[in-house]
C-alpha cells in the first residue's frame, strides 16, 4: 500500500489543501492520503483548537472515501516533530510505502527539521510546486517534484478576511476558498472573528 501523509496546521483547512493531496495523490498513485492536523507544534501557535481543526478538516475532506484523518500528533501530549509522526504511522500501517506530502517552501528546510536523515531514511517527499519555480532544494532526500498550478490561498490571508468581513457576508465570502461546510462552520462558530 502506498500511503501519503499530509500534515499541518490546517487553521483553517482550505481548497488549496484539497489541491495539493489531489495533485499528490495523482502523481504518486497512493492509495491513501492521510491529513494529520498538528497538537502541539514546536514552531507554531494555533488560533482554533485540535478538534476544531480535525472537525473543519473532516468536513472538507468527507466526499473523497481514500482520504482520511490520522489524530496521532492530536493525540500526543508533548510537541510535535514530523519524525515521531511518521514512526507511529508507519506502525499503524506497517508493510506501507509513506510518501510525506508538503509545499516546495518547507522542503527548502528539510536540512532543519528534526532528525532529518532519519526522516529521509523513512519517507519519500512529495513536493507540491508551482511550474518555474527554480529555488533550489536540498541534497539528501528522496524529492519527488510535482508541477502544478493550486489555489493562492493561505489560511493567514483566510483569517484576517473573516477577521474583516461582516457576520452576513462570511459564507458568501468563505465559500470560493474553504467550501461551503467550512464556510458555514465558521460563521456559524463566530471562528477567527
Amino acid at each position: 500500500m502506498r500511503i501519503g501523509v499530509f500534515g499541518g496546521s490546517f487553521d483553517p483547512p482550505h481548497l488549496g489543501h484539497v489541491a495539493v493531496a489531489t495533485a499528490a495523490q495523482e502523481h504518486a498513485n497512493l492509495d491513501l492520503v492521510l491529513f494529520v492536523p498538528a497538537g502541539q507544534q514546536w514552531q507554531k501557535q494555533h488560533f482554533a483548537s485540535a478538534e476544531l481543526r480535525a472537525h473543519m478538516l473532516s468536513l472538507l475532506i468527507r466526499q473523497h472515501t481514500d482520504w482520511l484523518i490520522n489524530s496521532v500528533d492530536i493525540d500526543r501530549p508533548t510537541a510535535t516533530y514530523t519524525i515521531d509522526t511518521m514512526h507511529d504511522i508507519a506502525s499503524q500501517w506497517p508493510n506501507t510505502e509513506l510518501f510525506f506530502i508538503l509545499g516546495h517552501d518547507a522542503a527548502t528546510h528539510l536540512t532543519s527539521w528534526h532528525r532529518s536523515k532519519e526522516l529521509a531514511q523513512l519517507v519519500t517527499f512529495l513536493v507540491v510546486d508551482r511550474p518555474g519555480n527554480t529555488t533550489q532544494l536540498p541534497d539528501g532526500f528522496s524529492l519527488d517534484i510535482i508541477n502544478v498550478e493550486t489555489p493562492n490561498v493561505s489560511s493567514t490571508e483566510i483569517r484576517t478576511l473573516v477577521a474583516h468581513t461582516q457576520p452576513d457576508d462570511k459564507v458568501k465570502v468563505l465559500t470560493p476558498l474553504v467550501g461551503d461546510d467550512v464556510a458555514q462552520f465558521i460563521s456559524l462558530t463566530g471562528l477567527y472573528s
